[in-house]
Formats: structure tokens, sequence, C-alpha cells
């Protein structure tokens, strides 16, 4: 075998790549939530038509790449669908329903088949300048507490945006730089799993924030520190060693209810093993073409590995294996050996403060939440001794139109006067929704102190939200029977200022069989839970049964009254065709009071709200 040494990679191409990935990444967290709620119409639309819709969006830019690579081998090409798919990002926060998922859908193509043709030229920045775009999501994504720009036309989000342009405009003329040098064709072939693998687990800072207050700032660090070590030239000793790493960090980070600690060590030290496993400095041998043909069928391949993760939710495999399993493969890829003649691209200088950008980095994660996710203004009354407790099904914090406004939702309960609220299909951190900690985002927006209780997998669940501490926070899981979904009871006690204590509990029923009352199970053990409870007890949420079935008279057994009687029939579901009433607040030891269901197209359920006082003693 042979080596012969070349130039690195000018630093105005790793930016240019850098640029694009950042600006698919955004594209990316506009479009996928989109596949579900504005396709999918929240479950209406069957899942194997959505996952052949996906396919076929990211299929095309391969079928393009087929028909037309040697046509778009320009210097020119590249820049150009660049700048369109750029002009598609900018377009998302203004528009919502179909036309959103046209634009959003447009754009993921465009970005996608710039990456393909920008690998095949300029294919010895793709690995610095992946991490380095990364790195830049990660970072600004953390900054804006997880709320995306894509999803904001507030200042922050606008700042964000501008700095995305910035990144894009002033990077197009590395593009056109120098002769094409294609990159490896095993990392043609990883470089969107890749992407999947940072997603979903390593480079995912709303994760890091469900493992600790710090996760985000460390996953920041991590990425930041990623994009250092990428730019470097690593020999086989040590990407060997970092691909063990990279596998067990992803599982650490991944599997079922692992200690916080364990995490939060995954998430540090995963991104920088990821870097030095795919850093090795060999250039491409096989054709540009060839390359972006590559590139393009990763895409597909990580279409079919995001619906093969999430589809374990409703299939009943283990999802997280997924991920561990892509992690693997990667490292395999990766450590593939070299082709016998073998061009080695001496790495880039490092930053003279290296450091100092790792440090910088993380600040900017741990602060920046301080400034662009601030607290509205709460008109809520000195409290009376009653409590006021909502309940409501966010549905991952998507509105029927397919848009995420986490502030539209905070004003509501803000306007309703909201003291605690119980929230079902919470997401803390799902790539498919955009990766964003919505019940942090909400907290912050409410001034609210917040528990969570997993249920379909680590950042997927139930939680509570209080204006009171929130004490004795426990979370239990439900036996599953034979339902698919994961279920919990999340429970706390709060002590409104001039009343009792009150333990309430969150939850969201999954029906487990096709009977004529599929969550009777499931009822009878958060009502013995709530049967457990001395003292008032307040249990609310999503419990996917109606008034009267064998589930309904289970909670009324175990001494629960219906809160929101004065009300019935009180249809919560969907919220554009109200058709069902399945959304319930139950209570013991508390008299309820003007109950209601505030119109809402927020999520597909609407917020239901009861004024609850602690009863008076039974007279003898």
């Amino acid at each position: 075998m042979t080596q012969r040494q070349t130039t690195p990679p000018a630093e105005r191409q790793v930016w240019a790549v850098a640029a694009l990935v950042w600006l698919l990444v955004e594209l990316m967290r506009g479009w996928t939530p989109l596949l579900i709620t504005v396709f999918g119409r929240a479950a209406e639309t069957p899942p194997e038509l959505i996952g052949l819709f996906a396919l076929a969006v990211t299929a095309l830019p391969l079928v393009v790449l087929g028909l037309a690579a040697d046509r778009l081998s320009s210097r020119a090409a590249a820049p150009a669908l660049v700048l369109a798919a750029l002009l598609a990002r900018l377009l998302l926060p203004l528009l919502s329903g179909r036309l959103l998922l046209a634009v959003a859908t447009l754009g993921v193509m465009l970005a996608l088949t710039a990456l393909a043709l920008t690998a095949a030229r300029l294919g010895r920045a793709l690995v610095p300048g992946l991490f380095t775009g990364l790195a830049a999501g990660a970072t600004t994504h953390a900054a804006l507490g997880t709320w995306g720009a894509v999803h904001r036309l507030d200042v922050a989000g606008s700042v964000v945006t501008a700095l995305l342009v910035a990144a894009v405009v002033t990077t197009l003329r590395g593009h056109r730089e120098g002769a094409p040098r294609p990159a490896p064709l095993r990392l043609a072939w990883v470089v969107l799993p890749v992407l999947l693998v940072a997603g979903i687990a390593l480079a995912n800072p709303a994760r890091g924030l469900v493992a600790g207050s710090v996760g985000a700032m460390l996953v920041v660090a991590a990425t930041a520190a990623a994009a250092l070590l990428a730019r470097r030239a690593w020999p086989l000793p040590h990407r060997a060693v970092a691909g063990v790493v990279v596998v067990a960090a992803t599982a650490a980070s991944m599997l079922r209810d692992p200690l916080d600690a364990v995490v939060l060590l995954a998430l540090l030290v995963g991104m920088p093993a990821l870097a030095v496993l795919l850093s090795d400095g060999r250039s491409g041998s096989a054709s540009p073409t060839h390359v972006a043909r590559a590139v393009g069928s990763s895409a597909v391949v990580f279409t079919v590995l995001l619906f093969a993760f999430y589809a374990g939710y409703d299939m009943g495999y283990r999802a997280d294996w997924v991920v561990v399993a892509v992690a693997v493969a990667v490292v395999a890829v990766a450590l593939l050996p070299p082709p016998p003649e073998t061009v080695t691209t001496a790495g880039l200088a490092l930053p003279s403060r290296a450091a100092t950008v790792v440090v910088v980095a993380a600040l900017v994660a741990g602060v920046g939440p301080f400034v662009t996710v601030r607290a509205l203004d709460d008109a809520r009354p000195p409290t009376d001794g009653t409590v006021r407790v909502a309940a409501w099904n966010l549905r991952m914090g998507y509105g029927m139109d397919g848009t995420f406004r986490p502030a539209e939702v905070a004003r509501v309960l803000r306007e309703e006067g909201s003291d605690v609220v119980l929230l079902s299909e919470i997401d803390r951190g799902w790539l498919l929704n955009g990766g964003q900690d919505q019940l942090g985002v909400l907290a912050r927006l409410l001034g609210f102190e917040m528990a969570f209780g997993p249920a379909g997998d680590q950042v997927w669940g139930d939680a509570i939200l209080s204006r009171w501490p929130l004490d004795d926070v426990r979370g239990e899981r439900l036996p599953g029977y034979d339902s698919l979904t994961g279920a919990t009871a999340l429970s706390a006690t709060v002590t409104p200022p001039k009343g009792s204590k009150v333990r309430v509990v969150a939850t969201h029923l999954q029906p487990d069989s096709e009977g004529e009352d599929p969550t009777l199970r499931q009822a009878r053990d958060v009502a013995a839970i709530a049967k457990g409870v001395t003292g008032p007890v307040v249990v609310g949420g999503d419990f996917n049964f109606q008034p009267g079935s064998g589930s309904w008279q289970a909670m009324l057994d175990a001494g629960l009254t219906d809160a929101l009687a004065a009300a019935r029939p009180l249809r919560t579901a969907r919220s554009d065709e109200l058709t069902e009433e399945i959304d319930h607040v139950f209570v013991r030891g508390l008299t309820a009071a003007s109950p209601r269901a505030p119109e809402s197209l927020l999520s597909d359920h609407l917020p239901i709200v009861v004024n609850l006082r602690v009863a008076a003693p039974a007279s003898d």
C-alpha cells in the first residue's frame, strides 16, 4: 500500500460544509414533525403511508443524482441548491398546514441534493465540516432552550436565523474552490446515519436536559470538542478505541432507565469519540458521481432507520437497540481497511485557544435559555385557597396546523389561571418532533416547577407543572399488559399557601386490547394508586375511556368523583372535530367548581380546567 500526502482542505471549504449541515439540521427540525402532525393527521393516516411519503422525499434526490449527476457537477450547482434550501428555511416560521409541509419537504430535498454534490466536490472537508455544522446546530438550539429557531419569529429566533443566513451566504464561495476531491465512499455511505445517531442520542441538547440541568451544556461542549478533533487525522489505534467508546456511549444514552450520571458521561464523550473515529485523513478514490449517489443513498437509509426506530413504540420491539445497531454499523464501516492506494490528507491546524472555544460554547448553551425563553406575565390573583387544575394532552406540542407554539400554550394556561397542570404526550427530545424539550420550555414560560414521568421511553411521557413546590415526586410505570406504548402514573404533593396538601397524579392510559374496555386494567392500577393516597387527591390526564365505561367505574369505585360532572358532556378530542370525552379529572376530598374546556387548536385535544377547594369534613 502506498501513501501520499496532499494539502489540507481550505478553511472556507470546511465552513461551507458546516453551514450546509447546519441548514439541513434546521430543515429536518421543521420537516420531520410535519410527517406526523400534517401528513399523518395525528394517527389518522396509516403509518405505512407516512413512511412511504418520507421515503419518497429522501429518495427523490437520489433519483435526480442518478439521472443527472454529471450535469449537476458544475461549481455553481451546489451553491444554487443551498440558496434555494435557505429560502425554504426562511419561509418555515411564516407558514402553517399543508403549505408548510410542502415548503419544508422541498427544502429538505434541495439540501440533501446539495450535500451529496458537496461531498463529491469537497470530500476532504466533509468530516470537519460535518462536525462543525453539528456543533453550530447544537449550540444555537441549546441557547434557545431547545425551542427551535425554525418555529420562532421572536428576537431570539431571528438572531439565530440571521446567523444561519450569514454562515450560508459567506461560505458559498467555498463550494467553488479547487478541483473536485470526492470524499471516501465509506464516509459517503454513513454521513446521514451519523446525523441520525447524533440527532437522536449523542448531540441532542434536549436529551441532555432530561438527564440533568447541565446536560445541554455538556452536549454542546462535546460537540464543540468533536468539531475541533475532526480537524486532525487520527491513526487506526485511536480510531479503534474511539469506535468502542461510540457504541458504549450510544448504548448508555439510549437504553432504558439508565443512571443520569451515566447518561451525562456518555453525552460528554460520545461526539468527540465519533469525530476521532471518522477522521482518518484518507481521501476518496471513487468518482464524484459515485460519491454523490452514495450520499443520496445514505439519505434513504436515514429515513428507513428513523422510522425503524420510532415504529418500535407502536410495534412493540426495543427501539433503543435500533440506534445502538446504527452506531455499530457506522463504526464497522469507518474502520474498513483502506484501498490499495490511499491518499492521506494532512489535518487542519487546531485553533490556538481550542479549550476556550469549548468553554464559550458551553456557556452560551447554559446562559442562553435565561435570555431567549422568558416567563410570561402572570395574571393570577393571590390565591384564596382554590387550586386551579388543568389537564392537557399536548401532542408533543404541535397544533392542528403543524406548528409548534409553546408560548401560546403557556398563554392559554396563564389566562385560565392554572396553578397545577397535568400534561400528557410530553416530548423532551425526540428527533422526529424536532429535538425539543417541550416541558422545559413550558416551565420557563410559566415560571413553574416541573416533574417528568417517562412512559414511552426516556424522553416521552407525562408531566406536572406547578406554581408551588413539588414534593415527594414519584413516577410509577404502569404494566403494559397487551399495549405497545408505555404508560406511567406521575404523582407529587403541592401545598397552596392557604390550603392543605394535595396529592396530584398525571397519567395517560394506553388501550391494551381490541375489546369493549381496553383501558380497564390500567384504570384499575391508577385507581389503586389514588386509593392508597391519604388526604385530598387529584388524578387527571388523557384516560382514553368514555364516561360510563368499566374503566370509568373503576375510578369511581376507588372513592373518586368526576370533577367535570357539572359541564358534561365535555368533549375534548379531537379538537378540530370534537367527538370524544376521554380527558378527565377525578378528585377525592376536594370540591370542584367551574369545569371548562377552553377552545384551542394548539393540540388535537382541548385543555380541561377546574377549580378545586378542600372539601369540608363530613358531618356526623
